[in-house]
């Protein structure tokens, strides 16, 4: 995978695609930094504002290279990113009662076996114990009814599934025209 850099800038200055020398920079995941307004006078008093302004500046990451990318050169690469981010999200970013669960291939080949049999068997398998850790201490839940499993195993779907919908909406929204030159 390509190493991904991030950089602050003015926003004006903000371009898809440059290069300086030899070296091309391709620039994605571009944010306008906000901060909050500042508190207005209300009736003698300051009041925080609800609303966000627009610090003038910007973020964005950027894949470096040593020649000038295609435009699919650079789609693979940015798709490559994004499908790391995803996987990225689903195995560390799934949270069960508070606990943090990793999603590990491993580990959802395991609750999805261990939900298949306490189906299958009726419950015969159970208690069923998994890692979990909050605050960076290790913890173990354990389940003992089908239900349990069932509520647990449906939401680490509904985060897989939401994980991938969040992954391929961001590069559906990519616009590989301003890459062209």
């Amino acid at each position: 995978m390509k190493t991904i850099y991030s950089n602050v800038i003015k926003i004006n200055d903000y371009k898809p695609i440059y290069n300086i020398g030899n070296e091309w920079y391709v620039c994605f995941g571009y944010k306008d930094i906000m901060e909050e307004a500042k508190p207005v006078l209300n009736g003698g008093k300051f009041v925080k504002s609800d609303s966000l302004i627009s610090t003038g500046m910007c973020s964005y990451s950027y894949i470096k290279y040593t020649y000038k990318p295609s435009v699919d050169t650079i789609k693979n690469d940015l798709e490559e990113i994004f499908n790391s981010f995803t996987a990225e999200k689903i195995t560390n970013g799934f949270y069960w009662n508070d606990l943090k669960i990793s999603l590990t291939k491993e580990n959802q080949i395991n609750y999805k076996a261990s939900y298949d049999l306490a189906i299958q068997s009726g419950g015969k398998n159970l208690p069923i114990r998994i890692k979990a850790t909050k605050n960076g201490k290790v913890e173990y839940m354990v389940f003992f009814t089908i239900a349990e499993v069932e509520d647990f195993y449906l939401a680490v779907n509904r985060h897989i599934n939401n994980c991938l919908e969040d992954g391929w909406q961001k590069k559906d929204a990519i616009d590989y025209s301003v890459y062209q030159a």
